[in-house]
């Protein structure tokens, strides 16, 4: 199954897998099965391994799964991927500059301003405004379920909310992927944000439902040249 934001015009190329596989270095063979339109000779396919870090990779050179959580081009028919299974994918793209960015945003990751420090990489690297930038929030686990300890709930005095009657904190990832895009300048307008609960909903991946045995889900960007 695959998830076709809306917010991006059509010469962004940009979309969540359902049902992909978990290491990075599977990932551009799996695309050009499941998606034709990748198969051709001329489009690239970038992964990482992601570490719940804020590194953030410039492609190309193309990363061949170093260690990083977001990945930037301005270059066209470059295919940036993340992959999830509760956290977030966030995909930006600024059209008049041709910039797409990838970034994945788990907590650990958003507590280290991932998805902030992306958007201002993309201001400093290629003087994009991010009043222009149109973003998209893939599924992730929702605050309704999910639930954190006190200590990871004081990193995020903004959106982690206390539940009297189960006794017990939730984190809104949604809401505090937004509070960083609308902190680096995205206006709520260019952004776009499943509301789909990876928990919730047993067609998406979860690591947090199923444990190791957990799929994930592929979240992907590019520009046609």
């Amino acid at each position: 199954m695959l998830i076709s934001p809306t917010i991006f015009p059509s010469d962004i190329v940009a979309g969540v897998v359902l049902h992909g596989p978990r290491q990075c270095a599977e990932v551009p063979q799996f695309l050009t099965t499941v998606l034709p339109r990748f198969a051709e000779p001329s489009w690239t396919i970038a992964a990482v391994k992601q570490v719940h870090g804020s590194t953030v990779l410039e492609v190309p050179p193309l990363p061949h799964c170093a260690e990083a959580d977001a990945l930037v081009t301005v270059q066209p028919e470059i295919c940036l991927t993340i992959r999830t299974a509760d956290c977030a994918a966030v995909l930006c793209a600024e059209v008049q500059r041709g910039v797409v960015a990838a970034i994945h945003a788990g907590w650990r990751g958003l507590y280290q301003q991932i998805v902030y420090h992306t958007l201002e990489l993309l201001r400093r690297r290629f003087a994009v405004d991010p009043s222009r930038c149109l973003c998209y929030v893939s599924p992730c686990i929702s605050a309704d379920v999910y639930e954190v300890g006190a200590e990871v709930a004081a990193l995020f005095p903004d959106t982690a909310i206390w539940q009297p009657e189960r006794q017990r904190f939730v984190l809104d990832i949604r809401a505090e992927v937004q509070r960083q895009l609308r902190a680096a300048g995205v206006p709520a307008a260019g952004i776009e944000i499943s509301p789909l609960c990876t928990y919730q909903t047993p067609a998406c991946a979860s690591y947090r439902r199923d444990g190791e045995q957990a799929e994930r889900m592929v979240a992907f960007i590019g520009r046609r040249s």
